[in-house]
């Protein structure tokens, strides 16, 4: 009886074993998202640590940690698997840091390592809103909005055109919701004060909700 009880044991230790691995497995297979459209001009993904670039010419998947970026003069399309959607301008790249599964949804984490990228979050799609973009200075947590990140120099130019954007430096930890029409920038020493500015004076935000909504 004790070695049958042994044993019995040591195989629940094997089956648990077995079930967290594969939960593991399963959780690094499943992609972020996707380069979804290439507008124009040259793309690039470095895969999951890489050392190189590759070039890209079709839609491609996206995990935890890979790296997309856009030449001179590019734009492309992520499509997140939440539905959220994020357009990278020429010179940027974009790094899917993190998917992670919480109780409402997954969470998706992602740096703005250079460049600008614009998002779009449809604000009745709950999951959508659990996007999350970091920079150097500053934290942008998305709450169903269209807004532009920019990463210049040493700070981070947020400009919302739509919805509002919770901002947070990452000096001191504080924080701003960003309404539309509004701009902010973060630097090494903190966040700046908002500014009220016309959206539709920066040809990157003029009609931009309308070429994002319909990216296929």
């Amino acid at each position: 009886d004790y070695r049958m009880r042994k044993l019995f044991v040591l195989m629940g230790f094997v089956c648990l074993g077995l079930f967290i691995l594969g939960c593991g497995a399963s959780a690094t297979k499943d992609p972020m998202g996707f380069v979804d459209r290439i507008v124009k001009g040259d793309i690039f993904v470095k895969s999951q640590g890489g050392a190189d670039f590759t070039k890209i010419t079709v839609r491609t998947p996206l995990f935890e940690v890979d790296i997309v970026k856009t030449g001179d003069q590019a734009e492309a399309t992520v499509l997140f698997t939440t539905g959220a959607l994020t357009r990278l301008l020429g010179n940027t790249e974009f790094e899917m840091k993190q998917r992670r599964v919480t109780q409402t949804g997954p969470l998706m984490t992602t740096r703005l390592q250079k460049g600008i990228n614009i998002s779009f979050v449809p604000k009745d799609a709950t999951e959508a809103k659990k996007l999350v973009i970091e920079t150097d200075t500053a934290i942008a947590s998305i709450k169903g909005t269209i807004f532009k990140l920019e990463v210049k120099d040493s700070e981070t130019i947020l400009t919302v055109s739509e919805g509002t954007v919770a901002f947070k430096s990452i000096k001191d930890n504080s924080s701003v919701d960003v309404e539309a029409f509004f701009q902010i920038k973060a630097t090494a020493a903190g966040l700046g004060a908002a500014v009220k500015v016309n959206v539709l004076e920066d040809p990157d935000l003029a009609g931009a909700g309308e070429p994002i909504k319909g990216a296929k």
